[in-house]
């Protein structure tokens, strides 16, 4: 018999048998999931957002199946599409909503950051420049972490990084 538990710092333990417990993640990985990421993404709905300009977007999935958290977010302006508009700003995405951002071809939608309250990282962020983790994976993204996703911030650092070397 396999028992889960959480503990009082809501960390997931293992029992077999009633026997000694140990952490969920051994259980999980002796099981086949090999990553942190692994393990997430088989749990939970991941999301893709990116950052451009300054600004964040959620990505839409072209896939009808794929489970999103954008039904519910808000953009941060209004999606239009042939002059029509597809979604309203600061209204929530419905599933309708979602549906003709698919059919319209729309691959990411503006939102603000306060979206993302309590959204974990899935995966570590990596600045493919330096090969840095900017922010590791299964943290909170906070306003802060998501400043540091930001290409201007990355050139920011580095460059304020030399000048205090040299």
């Amino acid at each position: 018999m396999v028992e889960f538990e959480y503990d009082q710092k809501n960390t997931l333990y293992v029992r077999i048998d009633r026997k000694r417990k140990f952490l969920g993640t051994i259980f999980l990985r002796a099981l086949g999931l090999r990553s942190d990421e692994e393990i997430l993404k088989t749990f939970y709905t991941v999301d893709r957002l990116h950052i451009a300009d300054g600004k964040l977007y959620w990505a839409v999935s072209g896939d009808v199946h794929a489970n999103t958290h954008l039904v519910g977010a808000k953009p941060a302006h209004a999606v239009l599409h042939k002059g029509e508009e597809i979604a309203h700003s600061g209204r929530k995405i419905t599933p309708n909503a979602l549906k003709a951002l698919r059919a319209a071809a729309i691959d990411r939608v503006e939102v603000e950051s306060a979206e993302l309250d309590g959204a974990l990282t899935a995966a570590d962020v990596v600045d493919l420049a330096t090969g840095e983790v900017v922010v590791e994976a299964n943290v909170e993204l906070t306003a802060d972490r998501l400043h540091r996703c930001s290409p201007a911030a990355h050139r920011a650092s580095r460059s304020s990084s030399r000048s205090a070397t040299t």
